[in-house]
Parts: C-alpha cells; structure tokens; sequence
C-alpha cells in the first residue's frame, strides 16, 4: 500500500471526498489496504495501511517495518490499529498489530514524526465487546505497553456496548484524558444516534468529546455512512 499512493484509486478517492464538509473529522476504510484521513473541512491529510490487514497477520515483522519505513518518508503519519488486531487469526490472542508498530516505534525512535490511533471494545476475550470504565482502564494499560509509549493520539471506541451506558464510557475516556494517557477519543462503527447521543453527554457533562468516527466506507460500500450519520 505505501508504494502505491498516486494509484487510480486513490485519485478517485480523493477527488470523491476532498471538499466533503463533515460534523467531525472523518477516518474512512477506503479499500481493504487503506484508511485516508478527512478533516472537518473535508480536507484529506493523511493515508495509512490499515494495519489490521498486515502488521501480525499477512505482513511479518520485517515487512510491516519496510512498509512502515516507507509510509512515513512519503510524508504521511497517521497509523492506526486496534486492541483485537489480529485475533480472529488462529493462535492470536490480540495486540499483535499493536506490538509490531511499538517495536518499530521504539528501533526507529519515530515516536514524535507520527499519531498513533488504536481502538478498544472489541471482545478480548470476555464473550461481548466492553466499552465499561474497568475494561477500558485495563485496556489502554495493555495497549500503551504493547506500542512502547506513554500516550495514544486517538483512541477510538471500537464497537458499541450494550450493557454499559455511553456516559460511563465517556467519563472513562476523560479520565485517560485528563491523565494525559490518551490526547483525543473518536468512535468507529456507532450509528448516528449513538454518536448524537454521546456528542450531547460530553457537551452536557463537560466531558471529552469524540473527534471522529471511523465507520465502514469506501467507494463500492456507502450506506453505512452516507444519510444520517453523514
């Protein structure tokens, strides 16, 4: 995917999306390979390789660390992953994408030059996606260690949770806030009213508020986010 930037795709993906304006700013799956990063004018500003697709799974260590290599010397820097990367693999248990691109950050020492966006949620291992406050607590612990640093650029909620209320969730994402541990929360895959829902709670409480969402999109597959959520 890095070396392959002024694909047609990728044009066609640009001209489609840049001067789209949006509520938040946008984190849109537009092929399998690829995530292009929208802001809140609908300005493009970074493109990553989706690193659920490669980094420990399809792509080994040296690999993922030649693409990430070559991703960040094309001038991009966002890269994102999540806690359950890639668990569904059979002898995976979660946070091997995560682990990769914390070594890489660490030999290349390119901490600084990149954001790091990653998701918590997703089911680990407890039967259901967790967005509770003792998960997410013991979840962002989890992923600091596996990414070898002291603070997340973007954590995302990664899927909703039904037993537990947003407002619990969000104070939870505050308080990593607060702590410095994370610097921004956004959201993936939340319908529009659960997102309008969570934007009301973080205005009303004054809690941190959700910067993006990450819904499934790309040019073949539109209805999960064009209409309401759009």
């Amino acid at each position: 995917a890095a070396v392959t930037l002024g694909g047609e795709w990728f044009q066609r993906a640009h001209r489609e999306l840049s001067g789209r304006e949006t509520h938040l700013r946008l984190i849109l799956n537009t092929v399998p390979e690829a995530m292009i990063l929208i802001d809140d004018k609908g300005v493009m500003r970074a493109f990553s390789p989706a690193a659920e697709r490669l980094f420990g799974w399809t792509a080994d260590e040296a690999t993922s660390f030649a693409l990430l290599d070559a991703f960040v010397e094309a001038g991009f820097d966002a890269i994102d992953t999540a806690d359950a990367y890639s668990r569904w693999v059979p002898g995976h248990s979660g946070g091997e994408s995560e682990t990769i691109i914390g070594k890489w950050l660490k030999a290349r020492g390119r901490r600084d030059d990149v954001k790091i966006l990653t998701k918590v949620g997703s089911d680990m291992g407890q039967g259901h996606n967790d967005l509770s406050p003792a998960w997410i607590e013991t979840a962002v612990e989890a992923s600091l260690r596996r990414l070898q640093t002291d603070y997340i650029d973007l954590y995302q909620t990664h899927w909703p949770d039904p037993k537990t209320p947003q407002e619990e969730t969000l104070r939870a994402l505050d308080k990593l806030v607060q702590a410095g541990k994370v610097r921004a929360i956004g959201t993936s895959n939340h319908s529009a009213e659960q997102v309008s829902e969570a934007l009301d709670i973080s205005q009303r409480e004054i809690l941190a508020t959700y910067a993006t969402i990450q819904p499934h999109y790309n040019l073949y597959s539109r209805d999960t986010f064009e209409g309401e959520l759009q």
